[in-house]
């Protein structure tokens, strides 16, 4: 094996390409070799293989020196909760310190090689190099900000604001290990994303459609491509600091309306548990004029629907022609069951294009 090869178990920290990154960017040359010595490399670990099981014994933390880990917890009812991506150069596994056993469990996403820090032996060689221990105490800051941050996000944030917020992480992580901030490859599925985000399946995969319909992103299966990297902080930017006029803006132009709405949000998502929240509650439209009908005149073999199941490959394109089609299919039918107008019908459908 190549020894420049991020997989290599034969890399010690001086060598390591993630080393600006990583626990050694804070030690002097001769610091490094005494954290070296006491740094555990074993295999590559394959994509579903775990570096440590929820409720194991606290020993050790880890970095990422290629590939990409996802941590998580599952709770008493089976539940699976993603509590983070970790990609190279990050530190993970920090969960176990105020415990004896580990909160979460982690697994390997791809192929992927880690370092194993004892942490008992980190310890004493932190009280030797001050140094060290600052640059630790620097990550489990980071560690604990990151986790207020998505406590945040997921009770205030649109789903776009979500997404947005994910893409941009990797983007700025991509940057500092010197790799491409614009065109990168999600490690992680869409269910992962979801899961992650609070979000479904099916929503994640709408607002990357969404995305692609702005000109923000080019997304080919899990790789990612941000077509201008200034505009799409800038949108992300007035996405963020005023959501309730820049959605209002997006649906004006881009939705035909009967009666165009002059409101975004009515309702706050501070406040959800005191109400439900409403889009552009005083616009009028009809949905299959303004997102089918308009299109199968004008442009009927365009692609209207890129719809992306939850493995790589599984894709399948509609145009509006073919989506007119589908969509007369469904209308009988529920004219067939006795469906009226006015009347409300509730159906549930997996992960597939009709939904």
């Amino acid at each position: 094996m190549d020894a420049k090869c991020p997989h290599n178990g034969a890399v010690n920290c001086g060598d390591c390409r993630m080393n600006a990154l990583c626990l050694p960017m804070a030690l002097q040359a001769d610091e490094i070799d005494r954290l070296d010595r006491i740094v555990e490399r074993g295999r590559p670990l394959q994509k579903g293989e775990y570096i440590y099981h929820a409720g194991e014994p606290f020993r050790s933390i880890y970095a990422v020196r290629s590939g990409a880990i996802k941590g998580f917890t599952v709770n008493n009812e089976g539940i699976e909760q993603v509590t983070g991506f970790y990609l190279p150069g990050e530190v993970f596994g920090m969960d176990g310190i105020g415990h004896p056993n580990h909160i979460n469990a982690s697994i390997a996403l791809e192929t992927s090689a880690v370092c194993e820090i004892p942490f008992a032996r980190m310890e004493e060689l932190s009280i030797q190099i001050p140094s060290l221990q600052r640059h630790f105490f620097s990550l489990m800051s980071r560690e604990i900000t990151n986790d207020q941050q998505l406590i945040t996000m997921l009770s205030k944030n649109s789903a776009e604001e979500r997404v947005a917020t994910l893409l941009t992480s990797i983007s700025a992580r991509n940057a500092r290990r010197k790799l491409s901030s614009t065109r990168f490859r999600l490690p992680m599925s869409r269910a992962d994303i979801g899961n992650y985000l609070g979000l479904t399946v099916e929503t994640v995969s709408r607002v990357f459609s969404r995305f692609q319909k702005l000109d923000l992103l080019v997304v080919d299966k899990k790789e990612i491509e941000i077509t201008d990297l200034d505009r799409y902080r800038e949108t992300y930017g007035r996405a963020v600091d005023d959501p309730d006029g820049f959605w209002l803006g997006v649906a004006n132009e881009r939705i035909q309306w009967h009666e165009a709405p002059t409101t975004g949000l009515t309702g706050s998502f501070d406040t959800i548990a005191d109400g439900p929240l409403a889009w552009f509650a005083d616009g009028e439209l009809n949905v299959t004029v303004s997102c089918l009908d308009r299109h199968v005149k004008t442009q009927p073999d365009k692609v209207a629907i890129v719809w992306e199941g939850d493995e790589p490959g599984d894709v399948r394109k509609l145009t509006y022609r073919e989506l007119h089609t589908e969509v007369c299919k469904a209308t009988n039918a529920l004219a067939e069951l006795g469906l009226k107008k006015g009347e409300r019908a509730i159906i549930y459908m997996g992960m597939v294009p009709e939904a």
